[in-house]
């Protein structure tokens, strides 16, 4: 019950968030409003679903609708969290504190490839307060496993060397921000690729961007086929205009692909 009411309103201030074209505003901080009249709404206009089918899907303050994509991404967002959560095979009647740091490890990477990936979706950008939120929290479940000898040294081994190419790619991603007064793309993928790859193993990482790869050349090429058939040239320029989300189809992968593998090791 928690997961469904609780945490899509995590989607639904993720929603709101990318939706908006500030990209200094903190999840934590954000209200939840509408995307019309940005009305900031209640406690009881914030419950995930609920809200929603109760307000026959429109805000009751400019009477507009607020959208099946809101209602979409709370359904989404809780059925990966319920799927995701049983996919540790945890018993939740009795909880040590390895495992609730499991759990916590699970949620704080789920929050942050998930906010990630609607904000790049929306805007075509990587949030890197976010980047720093995931690579933050990481660093001090390590840190824990660290002295509670819980991995074996070669996985912290692994994590330092990609924390090193975290913080020198984003050094440089400040630095190329500085001269050309824009973000580099291309640095801020490879950045939440280094995130990703600190968080799954080698093995998994491989098979997100194969999958990445896939479905980005389909999706062009869906949009292609889309020219065709209307046979617009106003089409092609916009299909030839639009980029690629790609750290979207990186979240969207990385996400099923943890709870797949997740259910194979913990649960089958």
């Amino acid at each position: 019950l928690s997961i469904w009411v609780g945490n899509p309103s995590l989607s639904r201030k993720t929603f709101s968030v990318s939706s908006s074209n500030s990209f200094n505003t903190s999840i934590f901080k954000f209200k939840i409003c509408c995307p019309h009249c940005k009305h900031k709404f209640n406690l009881l206009e914030s419950i995930p679903i609920f809200s929603y089918i109760l307000s026959d899907g429109k805000c009751k303050y400019c009477g507009k609708n607020i959208g099946l994509k809101t209602l979409a991404t709370e359904v989404l967002t809780g059925a990966l969290l319920t799927l995701g959560f049983f996919s540790l095979g945890i018993d939740t009647k009795i909880l040590y504190p390895g495992q609730i740091i499991k759990i916590v490890e699970f949620f704080c990477m789920f929050i942050t490839i998930l906010l990630i990936g609607n904000i790049d979706l929306r805007h075509h950008r990587i949030n890197k307060k976010v980047l720093l939120f995931g690579i933050i929290t990481q660093s001090i479940i390590y840190l824990y496993y660290y002295f509670n000898n819980e991995m074996a040294p070669i996985f912290y081994y692994r994590y330092i060397l990609c924390l090193i190419m975290f913080v020198s790619l984003f050094a440089l991603n400040i630095i190329y921000q500085k001269r050309i007064a824009d973000n580099s793309y291309i640095i801020d993928i490879i950045l939440f690729l280094t995130y990703i790859i600190s968080s799954i193993e080698y093995e998994l990482f491989v098979v997100v961007l194969l999958n990445t790869l896939v479905l980005s050349l389909f999706n062009r090429l869906f949009n292609r086929v889309d020219y065709i058939k209307n046979d617009s040239t106003d089409i092609l320029k916009e299909v030839e205009q639009k980029k690629i989300s790609v750290g979207f189809w990186i979240s969207i992968n990385t996400i099923i692909i943890c709870i797949i593998e997740n259910y194979l090791i913990n649960v089958l």
